[in-house]
């Protein structure tokens, strides 16, 4: 807890006021809060924060519920605004007011499964933000972009919001964004599938070394890619397989149109049949319907 008698003597400006984690009762609450209104006085009236932990129980706004609620609200923070690293240092983050919360769910998700899975999800926003983002192709075109990397259920084990490319020079975005999420995974086998956004293969031969199975699709155009043969010369249904010596595999599928697939654990001389329906032309539906 912190002491009263230095709290109270503290007359800085702005100073931020730490709330513990944890209440022991009703009472403790009532008393920080009735301990800050005091020190605002002492200080003209001037702004004091009132540095919230994420997690605690609801005891704090319960209390509040005493007082000014306004008060409590106006004066409630997430970070220390004095130790907010200014715009353009290294550190700079524009969810820097914010990053408790987020960082406080993210660990607290599920725990990741066996199989897990990579992708983009839109928070919807038409507002105005810096970190709004507009994807003319997504089902919802304009709002916040999270990465997320969830369990083969749809359930999300862990999160980041995109806040813009960490310099002006970033050109792996989707290794980074991999790296980051699979962070404390390593060594555990787990199994990640992500789409051609992220997919090359230096991500691959990364996760190897780290003893994380990776597969999905992949942009032919990407770099360090075995050149594949054209188009026409594949039927429905054959592949072409190249296999790297860092044994990353890369294979060229013809459905009704050519997929590119790169992994990392996969055996390239398994086969295994699916199944694919054909597309009738409407001449020979309408006869399938008369029989």
């Amino acid at each position: 807890m912190v002491n009263q008698g230095k709290l109270l003597g503290n007359t800085r400006r702005n100073c931020p006021y730490q709330v513990p984690k944890l209440f022991s009762d009703m009472e403790d609450a009532d008393y920080y809060i009735q301990a800050a209104k005091r020190l605002q006085k002492k200080n003209n009236g001037h702004k004091l924060q009132i540095i919230v932990t994420p997690r605690h129980p609801r005891a704090m706004f319960a209390a509040s519920n005493k007082h000014d609620n306004s008060w409590f609200l106006s004066n409630l923070h997430l970070n220390d605004n004095l130790l907010m690293p200014t715009k353009g240092a290294q550190d700079y983050d524009k969810l820097y007011k914010l990053r408790p919360f987020p960082n406080c769910l993210s660990k607290n998700c599920m725990t990741p499964t066996k199989e897990v899975c990579i992708d983009e999800s839109m928070i919807k926003f038409k507002g105005r933000h810096s970190l709004k983002q507009y994807l003319p192709k997504k089902p919802i075109k304009r709002g916040y972009k999270v990465w997320i990397l969830a369990n083969k259920s749809g359930y999300c084990q862990k999160f980041q919001i995109y806040t813009g490319k960490s310099n002006d020079e970033e050109k792996c975005l989707g290794a980074r964004v991999v790296k980051n999420l699979l962070e404390g995974m390593e060594a555990k086998h787990h199994i990640v599938y992500f789409d051609n956004f992220f997919k090359s293969v230096p991500l691959l031969e990364y996760l190897k070394s780290k003893d994380i199975h990776a597969c999905g699709t992949v942009n032919v155009k990407r770099k360090f890619l075995p050149i594949f043969n054209p188009d026409t010369s594949f039927k429905r249904g054959e592949s072409q397989i190249f296999i790297s010596n860092t044994d990353v595999v890369a294979i060229k599928w013809r459905d009704k149109r050519s997929v590119h697939l790169l992994s990392n654990f996969h055996n390239p001389t398994t086969v295994a049949e699916v199944d694919r329906r054909e597309r009738l032309e409407p001449f020979v539906r309408f006869l399938v319907q008369l029989l």
